[in-house]
């Protein structure tokens, strides 16, 4: 009978000592992940294929790789869609 309303009076205790820290580890985690993204390359890979190729079509894919990466980070649309092409083109070469 006593243990109940004292876990019920200790929650949010746990709240304010707990919840800065969270917090403190959540922000850490989002700014090494921009961190990593800023510096990837991906970016720069895409917009020199976009530069360099004079195929119509690998130029527009390009293109539309750059737009959402540059925006919101997504570039999994240059990676899977471009990068990899030249990456398994290259490996193929080496045997």
């Amino acid at each position: 009978m006593f243990i109940n309303p004292l876990i019920s009076l200790l929650s949010p205790s746990y709240f304010l000592v707990y919840g800065p820290f969270g917090n403190l580890i959540g922000e850490g985690l989002g700014a090494t992940i921009n961190f990593l993204s800023d510096r990837s390359g991906l970016k720069a890979g895409a917009v020199g294929v976009f530069i360099r190729t004079k195929d119509n079509a690998l130029k527009s894919l390009a293109a539309s790789g750059i737009l959402p990466g540059s925006l919101d980070r997504t570039t999994e649309a240059i990676y899977y869609r471009i990068l990899l092409r030249f990456i398994y083109k290259a490996s193929r070469l080496m045997l």
